[in-house]
């Protein structure tokens, strides 16, 4: 655990900042990051760019170690590449100062795990008190837009959309806490639970989870009795 916190650290500290870069790669950057893996075809057609168009700040992403590509497809006809983030590309997207929280962490981990376990349900009550005070007085319960807000605010990447069946989805594609929490799963079991509080009129269900290894943390918000 300590040696994967300290490859993480050393990788914010060689990063630049996502707005560090050209427009062009940026919107590169956070295409792979919602999509896990693309063609050059898929990443053309959601820029809206020719495929000549971005290879060349593709090939410069690759250069710099933020891009990998691995060859997908398999029997008759041609191989394409298919592009994702390295773990230095990760890098790039904005934390809560890193370094410093995953050093505290480590440190209580070790020293004082009731602490810790304090400090966690501390910091749950601090985000369930600021979401709650943004629930709508008529509804009881927080309104998709300020859902969005508060997680973009938080230097979250999410989406909040409305899923086929009516219901409405949170999807996180970059989470600030994600090497911690998968160290520290209680922070998501938490974040659930908060979740629930400001949305007493639905159930919550997780259906993807970045901790497991799925690309983006998904929760499913039902409506009570549908």
């Amino acid at each position: 655990m300590v040696e994967r916190t300290l490859r993480r650290q050393r990788h914010r500290r060689q990063a630049l900042p996502l707005e560090a870069y050209p427009v062009t790669a940026q919107r590169l950057l956070v295409t792979l990051k919602r999509l896990g893996t693309a063609t050059v075809v898929e990443l053309a057609g959601q820029l809206n760019l020719s495929e000549a168009g971005i290879r060349g700040p593709l090939g410069l992403l690759e250069a710099s170690g933020l891009v990998a590509h691995r060859l997908v497809g398999h029997g008759p006809g041609r191989r394409r590449h298919s592009y994702e983030l390295t773990e230095a590309g990760e890098a790039v997207f904005p934390t809560h100062s890193e370094a410093l929280w995953e050093g505290m962490v480590v440190y209580l981990s070790r020293e004082d795990p009731e602490r810790l376990a304090g400090f966690w349900h501390w910091l749950a009550e601090q985000q369930r008190a600021e979401l709650s005070s943004l629930v709508d007085p008529a509804s009881g319960t927080l309104p998709r837009d300020e859902l969005q807000h508060v997680y973009e605010q938080q230097k979250f990447l999410a989406d909040v959309e409305e899923a086929d069946d009516g219901a409405h989805e949170l999807k996180v594609y970059h989470c600030p806490f994600l090497s911690v929490a998968r160290d520290h799963p209680v922070i998501c079991e938490l974040e659930r639970t908060m979740l629930d509080q400001v949305h007493p009129d639905s159930e919550v269900h997780r259906l993807e989870h970045q901790v497991r290894g799925d690309r983006r943390c998904v929760y499913h918000f039902v409506p009570q009795g549908a």
